[in-house]
C-alpha cells in the first residue's frame, strides 16, 4: 500500500488512495458551486500522484523513523502531466502550484517539458493507474462556459477560474491532511448555525429594537429604509448599491438585506469588508451581539484582520473561541465574516497558497463592501473588474454600501454592469436626515494649537486626522488629560474600551473630546 503522510499520534499511516479520494470529494463540493464539480474531483485525485513513486515512499518511511532523508521526486509533476495530456491547462497550472504558488503559463510549459523527460514521473503515473480505478476521465471534463468563452478580456475570466480552482484544491488538501494528522482541529472547525436560524435571531433582535425606540421622524425614516432592504432582498444575485445617510442604521439594514437575499438565492455566507480596522471592531461587535448565543457550540462571527487574532485574553489565546477563530481565518469557514478590504483583495489577487485558500468561499456568497468610497483609486480598475466577474460567473452578490456612493460607473470595467439601488429615492432620505452643516476653513494652513483651540471651545468634539502621527501631534497640542484617542496604535481591546467610554460620555451629556 502507498501512503500520503507519516503516522499520526495514534500511529496510523495515511493511505495515499484514501487521501486522494478524500481531497477529491472535498474539492468537488467546493467547485460545484461554480459549475466545476468534475474539475475539482480530478484535481483532488491527481494532486499527489507523484507520491506513488517508490522513492517517495522510502522518503516517508525514513522520515517516520526519525532519519533525515533526501526529498523524493516532485510529487506534483505526475498529476500536472496528466492534466496537460487531457488538454486541461487550468488544472495543470493549479496542480503545479498547489504547494509553491501559481506560476505563469510559460513557466508551467517549460517545467512540464522537464518533468516529462524524468522517468520517475511516468513510473508514478503507471503505479497510480494500477492502484486506483477511474483515475482518468473517459471523455473531456466539462468546464464552465465562462472559463473558455471567446470575448475581449476572456484571459481574465480564465485567470479567475484558475484562482478559484487553486483555492478549492488548497483548502481541500489541507483539510483532509488535517483530518489525518490533527483530528481535533477538524472537530473545532465549522459553525452549525444555519442561515435560517441567523435570520430568526436577527428578526427577533430587530423587533426588540423597534419596540424600544419612540415614534419620531428619524425612526420612521429608518424603518422605511430597513423595509426597502427587505423588499430588495428577493431579487436575483447581482451588484447592488446601498446608499443610506450616516446614522440611518446602515450596518443593520445591510445585514438584513444580505440574510434574506442569501436565503432567497440559496447563498451560503455573508462577508463584510470595511476599510478601517476601527470600523471592523465596531461592526463585528454589533453582529456578535445580534447573532451569537452562549449556548452555541462555536462562534458565528469571524473577525479577520491583521490585529484580530493578536488580542490576548485570560486564556492566553488558547481558549476554544480563539482556536476556532484562528482555524476559521485560514479558509473563512464561518457564516458571517467581518474583514478588511485589504484582506479581501490581497486574497483575491494572491498567487500564494495561504492567502488564496479562502477565496473559493466568495462563490455563492454575499459580499458587502462597507464604506466603499475608501477603496484605493489607483486600484479601482482591477478591483471592480474582479467584483464584476464574481457577480456574473460565480453567483456572488456584491453590495456597495456607503453614505457617499462613488461614481464607479466612470470606470470602464464597471460601466456596463447594472447596479440595483436598494433604497428607492435615496436623496429624499439624505435631505430629511441632514444634521450637519459644513464650515470649510481652507483659506490657509492651520497650526495644531489653533485646531486644539477649536476643540477646547466645544463641549463635545471629534477630530479626524489623516495619519496616526497627526493625531498624536494634535493630542499633544490639546494638552487635555481627559481627551480620548482612537487609532490602530491601540490594540483591539483598548479601542473597544475607548468607543464604550465615548458612548457613555455622550449618553450622560459629559464633556467628550476624541482625536482619531
Amino acid at each position: 500500500m502507498a501512503f500520503a503522510h507519516s503516522p499520526n499520534e495514534q500511529g496510523d499511516w495515511h493511505a495515499l488512495g484514501d487521501h486522494l479520494r478524500g481531497v477529491a470529494e472535498l474539492a468537488a463540493g467546493f467547485c460545484a458551486i461554480f459549475g466545476a464539480e468534475e474539475a475539482g474531483r480530478y484535481l483532488g485525485l491527481w494532486h499527489d500522484l507523484g507520491k506513488y513513486h517508490p522513492r517517495w515512499q522510502e522518503y516517508l518511511v525514513e522520515n517516520a523513523a526519525g532519519r533525515r532523508p533526501r526529498g523524493g521526486p516532485d510529487h506534483k509533476a505526475a498529476g500536472a502531466l496528466l492534466a496537460a495530456r487531457h488538454q486541461l491547462g487550468p488544472l495543470a497550472l493549479v496542480l503545479q502550484g498547489h504547494h509553491g504558488g501559481l506560476v505563469a503559463r510559460t513557466t508551467l510549459n517549460q517545467w512540464l517539458q522537464r518533468q516529462q523527460a524524468d522517468p520517475a514521473t511516468e513510473e508514478a503515473i503507471a503505479l497510480a493507474r494500477a492502484d486506483m480505478a477511474n483515475l482518468e476521465p473517459a471523455a473531456m471534463i466539462p468546464l464552465p462556459a465562462f472559463a473558455e468563452r471567446d470575448r475581449p478580456g476572456a484571459k481574465l475570466d480564465a485567470e479567475l477560474f484558475v484562482r478559484m480552482l487553486f483555492s478549492a484544491l488548497i483548502d481541500a488538501d489541507r483539510l483532509d491532511t488535517e483530518r489525518h494528522g490533527n483530528g481535533w482541529k477538524t472537530e473545532v472547525r465549522g459553525t452549525p448555525v444555519e442561515m435560517e436560524e441567523l435570520w430568526r435571531r436577527f428578526a427577533a433582535h430587530q423587533a426588540a429594537l423597534t419596540a424600544s425606540v419612540g415614534d419620531s421622524t428619524v425612526n420612521r425614516l429608518r424603518e422605511e429604509m430597513y423595509h426597502a432592504c427587505l423588499a430588495a432582498a428577493e431579487t436575483p444575485p447581482g451588484v447592488f448599491r446601498l446608499a443610506m445617510p450616516t446614522g440611518a442604521g446602515k450596518t443593520r439594514s445591510a445585514m438584513a438585506f444580505a440574510l434574506l437575499h442569501a436565503l432567497h438565492n440559496h447563498q451560503r455566507q455573508i462577508i463584510v469588508a470595511v476599510p478601517f480596522i476601527t470600523i471592523t471592531d465596531q461592526t463585528a461587535g454589533v453582529y456578535r451581539a445580534i447573532f451569537e448565543r452562549a449556548t452555541d457550540p462555536a462562534p458565528v462571527v469571524l473577525e479577520h484582520h491583521s490585529e484580530a487574532l493578536a488580542d490576548g485574553d485570560t486564556d492566553h489565546g488558547f481558549g476554544r473561541e480563539q482556536v476556532w477563530a484562528r482555524l476559521a481565518a485560514e479558509n473563512w469557514d464561518a457564516p458571517i465574516v467581518v474583514t478588511t478590504t485589504v484582506q479581501l483583495f490581497e486574497s483575491l489577487f494572491a498567487a500564494r497558497t495561504s492567502k488564496a485558500r479562502k477565496i473559493h468561499r466568495l462563490a455563492g456568497s454575499v459580499v458587502i463592501l462597507d464604506e466603499a468610497q475608501a477603496l484605493p483609486a489607483t486600484l479601482l480598475t482591477p478591483i471592480l473588474d474582479m467584483l464584476r466577474r464574481l457577480s456574473e460567473d460565480y453567483g456572488t452578490t456584491v453590495v456597495i454600501s456607503t453614505a457617499t456612493q462613488p461614481a464607479f460607473e466612470a470606470v470602464k470595467e464597471f460601466r456596463d454592469v447594472p447596479a440595483t439601488a436598494i433604497i428607492p429615492d435615496a436623496p429624499r432620505y439624505f435631505a430629511a436626515l441632514r444634521r450637519v452643516t459644513y464650515d470649510q476653513r481652507i483659506d490657509r494652513t492651520w497650526s495644531w494649537s489653533e485646531v486644539a483651540g477649536w476643540l477646547t471651545d466645544e463641549r463635545q468634539a471629534l477630530a479626524v486626522l489623516n495619519t496616526k502621527a497627526d493625531a498624536l501631534a494634535l493630542l499633544d497640542a490639546l494638552g487635555d488629560g481627559a481627551a480620548l484617542h482612537l487609532s490602530t496604535l491601540l490594540c483591539g481591546a483598548h479601542r473597544r474600551q475607548v468607543v464604550a467610554e465615548v458612548r457613555r460620555r455622550l449618553s450622560a451629556g459629559e464633556r467628550c473630546r476624541l482625536v482619531a
